[in-house]
């Protein structure tokens, strides 16, 4: 063969849960081992190339997968020593890089930074934000959050986003916005400014004692203004 390619198998046919390579491993094993029912392992030389354990690729359907993972306790483990444990990346406008599913109301993604001292806050959820040009004011990177209607479809409901509001590399000043939504429209909420600074977006309802603002729909402990003072509801 090829001495540059292993031996690959290739099937064009269609059929349901078809598979062109299987392996199992099965039967018990003596104390907490663990096992490996396929290991690839690429240690490949290089001073500026990329080295991949395993490389998948899915195309031509409605869903395409390049790596689905299935288990009782975490279907995909990825672990790393100066890098990413697992990458994920979706060359499609709305397409997803990695994505977790969960069944009977289970957690779809869990994040874990361990911290060796005793005291400090580590990140253990980290969003980026990069851009093919020159980064100009007010670009950002924002967490969403989408809910099934009563359509059957998801929409957005809720998402917290951050900008930076100056990108000079050394003046540089990010704030915080809440988005949610509103009649089905993406409406800011709140912005947390890099002085500290709160903004309540679309502002207080006016109204002159907390019978009137429980008559305009202010809940007890809500806040309303009366003018410039800020009130809260408590009757």
């Amino acid at each position: 063969h090829n001495p540059w390619r292993a031996p690959h198998e290739r099937c064009t046919a269609a059929a349901a849960g078809q598979k062109v390579v299987e392996v199992i491993a099965t039967g018990a094993v003596t104390g907490s081992i663990g096992t490996y029912a396929v290991h690839g392992t690429n240690s490949h030389s290089s001073a500026s190339g990329a080295n991949f354990g395993g490389f998948f690729t899915a195309s031509g359907s409605l869903s395409n997968y390049g790596v689905a993972g299935s288990g009782d306790t975490i279907g995909a483990l990825g672990s790393t020593t100066g890098g990413s444990g697992v990458k994920g990346e979706s060359t499609l406008a709305n397409g997803i890089g990695v994505q977790g599913y969960s069944l009977a109301a289970g957690v779809a993604g869990s994040f874990i930074s361990q911290n060796t001292a005793a005291t400090g806050i580590v990140t253990s959820l980290q969003v980026q934000a990069e851009y093919a040009g020159t980064a100009t004011n007010d670009l950002g990177a924002a967490i969403e959050f989408k809910i099934q209607d009563d359509s059957g479809f998801k929409f957005r409901s809720a998402r917290i986003a951050s900008t930076l509001t100056d990108v000079a590399s050394g003046s540089r000043d990010g704030n915080l916005e809440i988005y949610l939504t509103k009649a089905t429209v993406d409406t800011l909420t709140l912005e947390i400014s890099s002085t500290g600074i709160f903004t309540l977006a679309q502002g207080l309802g006016n109204y002159a004692n907390d019978g009137l603002a429980a008559a305009g729909g202010i809940p007890v402990n809500g806040l309303y203004r009366n003018g410039s003072v800020v009130m809260i509801r408590v009757s």
